[in-house]
């Protein structure tokens, strides 16, 4: 998508759990109109993003659904929305993380974030990166890797990029999934990474020798709940507040985990936790 395309982005508010699978049936998304170009939810919140003026379609369809709200219509262009994500590559994890020019030196990973979020230069998505250099790099290398809010797929085609195997992604966003499966096209890593469109939790137990998680803390708690962890050999999680993370890694030791690596700034900590 070109930087000047215009965008217009409803933001609704889901009034009830119901309301939450309205668009899961495609015939609701298809009476959009179209001009429909992607659809993100986060909680009770839904952006649904078109491409420049979207005429009476959301309106007719907002208009027969009074378990929608709509709080807010933004009118924006793309490069706007990505705040120039994108626009220069840039060295992680010693790959060259470039735009879908694939501009720059070898190795790369080309990531299009598309209506997404996550080019890369997050201190969390960074920091993620550069845990999983170290653990890619310690033998035995991991064999697999499950990456627990994936985005747009840079974690889980990083690691099939660094040499893991069998990599899987899950993501509850139908934006990110679109994402990331167009940036495993862009890389030619479809036969090593497979993405799903699922909550987190579905997959708590899914094979993965290594757990990638960078998520807030009360889905880490969930997910550490239900034993996410607990079979792991080495886990990176991140997206936490320093004092969180310290909880966090509280329990994850006590799951046999030692500290491999831990990278702070003002905001943030990641954690790279490995089991002899």
């Amino acid at each position: 998508m070109r930087p000047e395309q215009p965008l217009t982005i409803f933001e609704l508010r889901a009034r009830d759990e119901a309301a939450r699978g309205v668009f899961e049936d495609p015939a609701n998304l298809d009476r959009l109109g179209p001009a429909l170009a992607g659809l993100h939810w986060e909680a009770d919140f839904a952006f649904v993003f078109f491409k420049g003026e979207p005429g009476p379609a959301p309106a007719e369809f907002l208009a027969a659904r009074p378990d929608l709200t709509l709080n807010h219509i933004h009118h924006l262009t793309y490069g706007q929305w990505q705040d120039g994500a994108g626009a220069s590559p840039f060295v992680a994890a010693g790959l060259t993380i470039t735009g879908p020019d694939g501009a720059g030196p070898e190795p790369r990973l080309i990531i299009d974030p598309g209506l997404a979020f996550g080019f890369g230069g997050h201190p969390t998505t960074l920091a993620c990166l550069g845990c999983l250099a170290l653990a890619v790099q310690t033998k035995p290398r991991p064999l697999s890797a499950l990456d627990l809010g994936a985005g747009t797929g840079i974690l889980a085609l990083a690691a099939a990029r660094l040499g893991v195997p069998r990599v899987t992604g899950v993501d509850y966003s139908h934006l990110a999934v679109a994402s990331a499966l167009n940036n495993r096209r862009l890389n030619g890593l479809e036969d090593r990474v497979e993405f799903h469109r699922a909550p987190a939790q579905l997959f708590h137990d899914h094979p993965g020798e290594l757990l990638l998680a960078n998520l807030h803390l009360s889905l880490q708690e969930e997910l550490l709940e239900l034993g996410a962890f607990r079979r792991r050999r080495r886990v990176i999680v991140s997206g936490l507040l320093p004092s969180e993370g310290e909880g966090l890694w509280d329990r994850l030791k006590q799951l046999g985990f030692k500290l491999a690596d831990q990278i702070r700034t003002d905001r943030w900590i990641t954690i790279y936790g490995v089991k002899e």
